[in-house]
């Protein structure tokens, strides 16, 4: 007859004094991930089991990329193997209802996705373990912001008090969608240079603003974060001059270890009026990485 190894309350009170239960769900502002079918905290030797995760998008953009799963045991004790456990998933775009309200858009994948199932083996005698399983969403990511920039003759004498717009004014309503990277101001300075011309120069104060990792977009499949992986980046004013901006590396903006960077852009224009209102278009394409994970305890079959 199989006796099965009983925890006490007291050991099962310890472990989640000491692991706890980690969060099954990650609530982004765009993609957000949760496991809809996870084993029991507790799981035996040989008990079959499968995974789900359901991948939810809130913002008007097709999501496309990976989904990835895989846990912390051993290989040869079994349960999710290193390699092998990867599929390539699209969540189609957030709609707009008749009543201007975004309707979301969720799909839910299951693993393995062939029908079989996952389970733990090999495990020694009296052998308890907690083990962790995550999920990880690799995904790309392209987005255009805007704000309104005031373009005034630098020439012009400061006491001039009807001008429609403030050159100086700081530019923190920009017009973008809620994704994993963000403009949170930009500073603008009209200076002036020769005959009818002036530059243009903008800080611009970009950052990470969602839990995640900046990864290769050309590389979703592996999926791996990296401190090399930046970010293509285009400012340009009005969408038609493309504005030249440091510091970039051949194009891309660079967090590394920080979650904010600055990059100052700077381009030449015509003064044909002595006021007037331009857009700023800040274009990213990057490619990121979500993860959620949890927690069940593996326990040995005693015959």
């Amino acid at each position: 007859m199989i006796k099965r190894v009983i925890l006490t309350v007291l050991v099962l009170f310890l472990l989640t004094a000491c692991f706890g239960p980690a969060p099954q769900e990650e609530a982004g502002r765009d993609v957000s991930l949760e496991f809809t079918k996870f084993p029991d905290y507790d799981i035996y030797e040989f008990t079959p089991f499968q995974i789900g995760v359901k991948i939810t998008n809130d913002v008007p953009q097709d999501v496309n990329g990976y989904l990835c799963l895989n846990d912390l045991a051993p290989n040869h004790y079994g349960g999710i193997p290193s390699t092998g456990n990867c599929q390539s998933v699209y969540i189609p775009a957030a709609q707009f209802l008749s009543d201007n309200e975004l309707h979301s858009e969720e799909v839910e994948f299951y693993f393995p996705s062939t029908g079989i199932t996952y389970e733990y083996s090999n495990i020694p005698d009296e052998f308890i373990s907690t083990e962790t399983i995550f999920a990880k969403l690799n995904y790309e990511v392209t987005t255009i912001s805007q704000a309104q920039i005031c373009i005034i003759d630098p020439f012009l004498e400061q006491s001039i008090q009807d001008l429609p717009c403030k050159a100086s004014e700081l530019l923190s309503d920009v017009q973008q969608s809620d994704m994993p990277i963000e403009v949170l101001k930009i500073e603008p300075h009209i200076l002036p240079t020769q005959g009818n011309m002036a530059q243009i120069m903008l800080k611009i104060y970009v950052g990470i603003v969602e839990e995640g990792y900046l990864i290769d977009y050309k590389n979703l499949a592996e999926g791996k974060p990296s401190k090399s992986a930046g970010v293509d980046t285009i400012v340009s004013i009005g969408g038609h001059t493309v504005m030249e901006c440091k510091p970039l590396e051949n194009g891309k903006l660079m967090f590394g270890t920080k979650d904010e960077r600055v990059i100052t852009c700077i381009t030449t224009t015509p003064i044909l009026e002595e006021a007037y209102t331009d857009v700023v278009l800040i274009q990213f394409h990057y490619g990121f990485q979500k993860e959620i994970h949890n927690s069940l305890t593996l326990n040995k079959e005693v015959i």
